[in-house]
């Protein structure tokens, strides 16, 4: 079965309610979860002012801890956070359900299916199984993609760790204290939200990574989460002619976008550098011009839509329990979405551990 992308064209925003943040965890240097913020940072402003900030993001990379699977991690950080906070959740016994959501993913999923519009080489894999009447969304990666992944060059891996340097260089663990950018980074350590929203009549409940908060002193646990400012930082190459222009515009912009949309962000930090990986400025974006300003290269409202389309297609098309059959959703390049199915006991595909099921 196909949910037909190529021609999609509908430009309706569809509801989308605010994002609500109703919990958090932290994520340690050896990958150990907690239900506090002790992975909490705090946005240092003033190390943004600085005209010529000269942040060399090779400092110390050679100690660099990197997290090899970051990309490929399976869901049950948010699933260990519903176990410990199904109060926060839990779903009215009349509907059937034990949720009181459709749908539970990453932010990372959503985003997917979103960008999936404006990239035609562009290809990904989903798992869904139902259990207890919500939906559960993990994405994988093919054998093509693994291998892929297991190629990238040794400059495509500094890249990536430079974005973390520049976050040593803006970030705090106290706002009191400035920060401390000689401090090691370990590419693991993470704090998470996890947000509520609804799009039309589908409720989503996702969790996110979290660079940092806005506020002048430490703030205390448990967290007002709905007075929290969010930030978040990027990195970029100086942009020195047109042709680079636009694939920032067309690209970078867009998937900043939809990152920030999807959890209420409208602040991002970006730090300017330069081939050797020296921030040579640093500018702030707000994410609500962003989607204003670029209309020619995509369209947020489509993107919203397509999102909106294609988990009704999911919602209506995932019928039998976890334990009877895994929905295998792919994208191919420059083809639709395919929809086939596996037996729920398949040891490829299950995702869902013993201990949330039981």
């Amino acid at each position: 079965m196909l949910f037909p992308l190529k021609y999609f064209c509908d430009d309706r925003l569809p509801y989308f309610g605010k994002p609500k943040a109703i919990g958090y965890y932290s994520i340690d240097g050896n990958k150990k979860w907690s239900s506090d913020t002790s992975q909490l940072n705090y946005y240092y402003p003033s190390a943004s002012l600085k005209k010529n900030p000269d942040y060399d993001l090779n400092d110390g990379i050679e100690n660099v801890i990197r997290d090899e699977y970051r990309l490929d991690k399976i869901i049950n950080d948010i699933l260990l956070w519903i176990k410990n906070n199904v109060d926060k959740v839990k779903g009215d016994p009349k509907s059937g359900k034990w949720l009181k959501a459709d749908f539970v993913c990453r932010r990372g999923h959503l985003t997917t299916i979103m960008k999936s519009l404006y990239n035609d080489e562009d290809e990904w894999a989903m798992r869904v199984v139902k259990f207890k009447g919500t939906l559960y969304i993990c994405q994988y990666d093919t054998e093509e993609r693994k291998t892929r992944k297991n190629m990238i060059r040794y400059e495509e891996r500094i890249y990536m760790s430079w974005g973390f340097k520049f976050e040593k260089y803006l970030l705090t663990n106290y706002p009191e204290i400035p920060p401390q950018p000689q401090k090691p980074v370990n590419e693991t350590e993470a704090f998470h939200c996890v947000f509520k929203t609804r799009l039309n009549d589908k409720v989503l409940l996702y969790g996110a990574e979290i660079d940092g908060v806005e506020a002048d002193k430490t703030i205390v646990e448990p967290l007002p989460l709905d007075k929290l400012t969010f930030v978040e930082l990027k990195t970029s190459r100086i942009i020195e002619h047109r042709g680079q222009q636009v694939t920032f515009e067309r690209w970078k912009l867009f998937d900043w976008w939809c990152q920030s949309f999807m959890v209420g962000i409208d602040k991002i930090i970006c730090g300017f550098r330069n081939e050797v990986g020296i921030v040579k400025k640093i500018e702030e974006f707000s994410v609500s011009d962003i989607s204003r300003k670029y209309p020619h290269y995509w369209s947020a409202e489509m993107s919203v839509n397509l999102l909106d389309q294609f988990l009704q297609f999911v919602k209506d098309n995932v019928k039998d329990d976890y334990n009877e059959t895994i929905y295998i959703f792919e994208k191919l390049p420059y083809d639709n979405i395919k929809m086939t199915k596996v037996p729920g006991n398949s040891e490829e595909h299950s995702f869902l551990p013993w201990w949330f099921t039981r």
